[in-house]
């Protein structure tokens, strides 16, 4: 799967390079969230190879890269989660069509190495998991983040 999504993502970015024949090489400024970095700094080096152009890379939470692209930064390629993306093209600065999906994104829950498992095999489970925690530790910024903040929230309301 991960080589499918790098393999996706490299084509996405040859085709928004504009790459047919021969062509100067270009830097490309890239805006990436955090959650695609791993993939992005896998990818950078096998498409600067391939065409010649240089990629200057940004990374930062996906909330950052909107706040930043509606105050006017400039880019060439954004690489953020659809509910950013699609909060920036309402305001015109992207074009929908040219949205490529490139991978899902899940949430997940961790613990100390060497502490127990916590039970999170159904909703009323996870939930007294989380209530008998001593400390949870979550992003405050991020899709992520701001989901979690939600489903606490939600919890919250269905005692």
């Amino acid at each position: 799967m991960r080589k499918l999504i790098l393999t996706t993502a490299l084509g996405a970015l040859w085709s928004l390079s504009g790459v047919t024949g021969e062509i100067e090489a270009a830097e490309i400024k890239v805006l990436s969230s955090n959650g695609m970095r791993e993939a992005v700094m896998e990818l950078a080096p096998q498409f600067e190879r391939s065409t010649g152009h240089k990629l200057s890379i940004r990374y930062d939470t996906a909330a950052f890269l909107q706040r930043d692209i509606d105050r006017g930064e400039s880019f060439d390629v954004a690489v953020m989660t659809t509910s950013q993306f699609d909060a920036v093209a309402k305001t015109g600065k992207f074009d929908l069509a040219t949205r490529t999906l490139i991978t899902l994104s899940r949430i997940g829950i961790a613990v100390r190495k060497g502490a127990f498992k916590p039970d999170i095999g159904s909703v009323e489970a996870f939930r007294s998991t989380m209530l008998a925690a001593k400390s949870i530790a979550y992003a405050t910024v991020g899709t992520s983040g701001v989901h979690f903040m939600a489903v606490c929230r939600a919890a919250r309301n269905c005692r």
